[in-house]
């Protein structure tokens, strides 16, 4: 079963970290898209938008795209 990742109104921002050892970022929102970067096991994943089972990352050094299984939601903030 796959996470699902909702983010409520009231929030602007939800974190996420990878679900195995490596999480590879594309360009564009399919796994043929050109990797434009990664984050390891643990890293905090800032989701900017979700799309058709894809979501738009940032990390520190990177932003892309990844599919919502390959990452695990676990904490939302308020937006300031």
């Amino acid at each position: 079963m796959s996470p699902v990742i909702y983010v409520s109104p009231a929030f602007r921002t939800a974190c996420a970290e990878p679900r195995g050892a490596l999480l590879l970022l594309h360009s564009d929102p399919v796994r043929s898209a050109p990797i434009v970067g990664s984050a390891a096991s643990g890293a905090r994943l800032l989701i900017l938008c979700e799309q058709n089972g894809w979501c738009h990352i940032r990390t520190r050094t990177a932003c892309g795209w990844v599919s919502k299984t390959d990452i695990v939601l676990f904490y939302c903030r308020p937006a300031l």
